[in-house]
């Protein structure tokens, strides 16, 4: 198939870094080949998640930064009211602290929840998830996890994240629900990625769009249509963070902060691992067989006695 071009990135990412804009599109045909996203669903499906999680290319860093106790508590209803989000308002790292700390690989007592938060285009997250994909890439991410998102290593980093996650096989069956389990733990923004896997179905030379979303690629998702941010670049150079955001990235921040609560929750629980382990097992098959069957029988059975009593 045919490469992603830069002038195709910018087109769909129009508010993205141009650092991130060349490098992307510099490394794409290595890292697709490595991490086997190398058929056009593939890449379609690992685009749109990555388009949805990071905004469009301009949400690299998650910000823990919250004006106000009602968006904390909004976006951590089991861990705040209102009045004990107070505490934690315009302090990312206290918040990153008491929300991340003690679970996916983050040490109780140290700033681990605020040093490993949310980084890249996938946004990954937690001093566990550095560790694992540094080592499956080579790059040492929990000395440096500002890599995870250096315009020069962001590709990478999300491409193995989601070659780890076990997407492909959704990806093949062209399954975005299932992809999106996979990346989120649930299904929070499907109607933004399905946008987004519209869009870029309709653009990668290789994937005409899917005529079953005409309606999707009439508009691109919101998180593209934001004005352009003020970045700030971080301590290792070109990797951008958006600061300064407004309502409405406000909005794309909490969502992605909630997203990841409930897939750090079922990764700490081996939620993820585990049904798709049992998906996958021949003990799922028969058990869908057997209410299949089931169901077939209830339905015979109704519709007999429904005759009977009519007659």
């Amino acid at each position: 198939m045919a490469g992603i071009d830069r002038a195709l990135l910018g087109r769909l990412w129009p508010h993205a870094p141009a650092a991130l804009l060349d490098a992307v599109a510099a490394h794409a045909p290595q890292v697709f080949a490595r991490y086997k996203i190398n058929t056009p669903l593939r890449v379609a499906h690992f685009l749109a998640q990555v388009s949805h999680e990071s905004g469009g290319g301009i949400v690299t860093a998650e910000n823990l930064s919250y004006s106000t106790p009602q968006r904390i508590a909004a976006v951590w209803p089991t861990r705040f009211s209102v009045e004990t989000a107070q505490a934690y308002v315009r302090n990312p790292k206290k918040l990153a602290s008491k929300v991340y700390n003690g679970r996916m690989g983050n040490r109780p007592g140290t700033d681990d929840g605020y040093t490993y938060r949310g980084r890249g285009l996938l946004q990954i997250t937690g001093r566990s998830s550095y560790a694992a994909i540094g080592e499956l890439t080579g790059l040492d991410l929990e000395d440096n996890p500002d890599l995870a998102f250096a315009p020069d290593t962001a590709l990478e980093v999300a491409a193995c994240e989601f070659a780890r996650l076990g997407c492909l096989p959704g990806c093949d069956r062209d399954d975005l629900r299932a992809v999106t389990r996979r990346v989120n733990g649930g299904t929070i923004g499907l109607d933004s990625r399905r946008s987004w896997l519209a869009r870029w179905k309709q653009a990668l030379p290789d994937l005409p769009g899917d005529p079953h979303d005409i309606e999707d690629n009439e508009a691109a998702p919101r998180a593209a249509e934001l004005p352009p941010k003020d970045m700030s670049t971080s301590k290792i150079g070109n990797a951008a963070a958006g600061v300064g955001a407004a309502t409405a990235l406000s909005q794309v921040n909490e969502i992605a902060a909630a997203a990841k609560e409930v897939k750090g929750n079922a990764q700490d629980l081996g939620l993820l691992d585990a049904v798709g382990a049992f998906m996958h097992s021949p003990g799922f098959r028969v058990a869908l067989t057997m209410a299949v069957v089931i169901a077939c029988g209830a339905i015979w059975y109704w519709r007999r006695e429904h005759a009977r009593a009519g007659v």
